[in-house]
C-alpha cells in the first residue's frame, strides 16, 4: 500500500513526534509499503537523513495555508490509493499551537478527497484552566480535534488514559483505539565499546545511574531532588543524555557546585551514543509528575535495552507497568522514595538482571514496533525474539 506520513517534527528536528514518525516510516518501508513523509522545513544546513525507499517531502514548510496548498497538490500527483498517518500533537503544527486551518485541511482532505486519514493522536489538547490565555487555548485544541477528527477513517492515541477524553470529539462510527509507540533508537550491539565507555564514565568502578530524556522543567524538578539524594551515597555517578541535558547540568552545578565530578551529560548526540549509554549504565532513573506511561518512549527504549528502570506510578500509568514488574515502581515521584529503590537496585545485581530480562520482554510483547505496524496495516504480528545479545552484562 501507498502510505504518506504527515508529521510536524522529522529528522534531523529533535523530538518524541520525529521519533515516532521515523521509526514507524521505515517499519511501514520494511514492511513492503511505499512510503512518503511529509514534513517541515530542515533545521538550517542540517543534512536531512536518507533512508533509501522513503520520498521525504519538506513542502510543510511552515505549515501556512500556502504550505497546506502545496501538499495537497503534491498528494493528488502521487495518485491512490493509499492511507495517511498523521501525527497529531496540536502544539507542533504552528501558529503558537492554534493552527485551526491545518485541522480543516486535513478534514476536507479525508471528506472530500477521500483520502484514508489514520490520526495519531499523541497529545489531544492543553488542560482545562481558570487563567484566560490557557483556557483559550484548551478550547482551540479542542475544537481542532473535533474538527480534524471529520475526516479521519481511524483515531489512534499513544495512551490508553487518552482513550475517553478523545472519545468525545470522534464522530461515533470512527474506532478510537490505543497504539503503542515504538522505541526511538535500536540497540547497537558493541560491547567492546560499552565497556571502553564505561571506564571513561565510572573510571573508579562507580556505580552508573542514567536519565534520557528532553530534561524539561516537569522532569528535572523532579529529577534534581533525586540526583541529590541518591549522591548523599558514595560511589555512584549520574549521566543524563538527551537535548537539555548539558544545560540543565550547568544550572544544578551553579547550583550544587559540590557534585562537580560526580555527574556528567552527553548532549544532543546520536541515536548510536545513546544506545552505548543505555547499556553503560547500571540503573535508569526516570521520574514523571504524573506516571510513566506508553507515550514516554525514553523509558520504552530503556526496556528495548534490558534497563533496570526505577520510576513512579501516577495518573497516567497503564496497568502494565505494575503488572509486568518490568520497572522497579515507586508508588509516587517522591524524590526520596525514588532514590531509595534506586539505590536498593545498584546494591542488588541479581535484581538488576532479572529486572531487565522482564523490561525487554515487555518491550517484546508490547512495544516492538511490529505491534504497531500490524495495528495499523491489519495484519498479523510478525514473531519478535526477545534475545539479549549484544548487550552489555552489568
Amino acid at each position: 500500500m501507498l502510505w504518506h506520513v504527515f508529521t510536524c517534527e522529522y529528522p534531523p528536528h529533535v523530538g518524541g513526534v520525529s521519533d515516532c514518525a521515523s521509526v514507524t516510516a521505515k517499519a511501514l518501508l520494511d514492511d513492503g509499503h511505499t512510503v512518503h513523509v511529509w514534513g517541515p522545513s530542515a533545521l538550517g544546513d542540517a543534512p536531512a537523513p536518507h533512508v533509501p525507499g522513503i520520498t521525504l517531502h519538506r513542502d510543510l514548510g511552515r505549515f501556512t495555508i500556502a504550505d497546506l496548498r502545496r501538499v495537497g497538490l503534491g498528494l493528488d500527483a502521487c495518485g491512490g490509493p493509499g492511507r495517511v498517518l498523521v501525527h497529531w500533537v496540536p502544539h507542533g503544527y504552528g501558529r503558537r499551537s492554534l493552527n485551526v486551518p491545518l485541522a480543516g485541511w486535513l478534514a476536507l482532505r479525508g471528506i472530500l478527497r477521500k483520502d484514508r486519514i489514520d490520526l495519531l493522536v499523541h497529545e489531544p489538547c492543553l488542560a482545562w484552566s481558570w487563567r484566560p490565555v490557557p483556557l483559550a487555548a484548551a478550547v482551540v485544541h479542542r475544537a481542532m480535534l473535533w474538527l480534524v477528527a471529520r475526516g479521519a477513517e481511524r483515531v489512534w492515541v499513544s495512551i490508553p488514559a487518552w482513550v475517553p477524553l478523545v472519545r468525545r470529539y470522534v464522530p461515533s462510527h470512527v474506532s478510537v483505539r490505543w497504539l503503542p509507540l515504538p522505541a526511538p533508537l535500536r540497540v547497537i550491539g558493541d560491547a567492546a565499546r560499552v565497556a571502553g565507555l564505561r571506564r571513561t564514565l565510572a573510571p573508579a568502578g562507580e556505580r552508573l545511574v542514567g536519565h534520557f530524556s528532553g530534561h524539561s522543567p516537569l522532569i528535572t524538578d523532579l529529577l534534581g531532588p533525586t540526583i541529590e539524594a541518591v549522591l548523599k551515597t558514595d560511589g555512584v555517578r549520574i549521566v543524563l543524555m538527551g537535548r537539555g541535558s548539558a544545560e540543565y547540568l550547568e544550572g544544578l552545578l551553579a547550583r550544587r557546585p559540590d557534585l562537580a565530578g560526580r555527574i556528567q551529560a552527553t548532549g544532543a548526540v546520536d541515536a548510536t551514543m545513546v544506545s552505548l549509554h543505555l547499556q553503560a549504565c547500571d540503573v535508569m532513573l526516570h521520574p514523571y509528575p504524573d506516571g510513566v506511561s506508553a507515550r514516554r518512549t525514553s523509558v520504552v527504549a530503556a526496556l528495548a535495552h534490558g534497563a533496570a528502570v526505577v520510576t513512579n506510578d501516577g495518573i497516567l500509568s497503564e496497568p502494565i507497568w505494575r503488572e509486568s514488574l518490568a520497572v522497579e515502581l515507586a508508588p509516587g515521584p517522591d524524590p526520596d522514595q525514588l532514590a531509595i529503590r534506586t539505590l536498593a537496585l545498584l546494591r542488588e545485581p541479581a535484581r538488576r538482571i532479572a529486572l531487565g530480562a522482564r523490561a525487554r520482554r515487555l518491550y517484546h510483547q508490547v512495544f516492538d514496533v511490529q505491534h504497531a505496524i500490524a495495528r495499523i496495516t491489519e495484519r498479523p504480528v510478525r514473531a519478535t525474539t526477545p534475545s539479549l545479545e549484544g548487550v552489555a552484562a552489568r
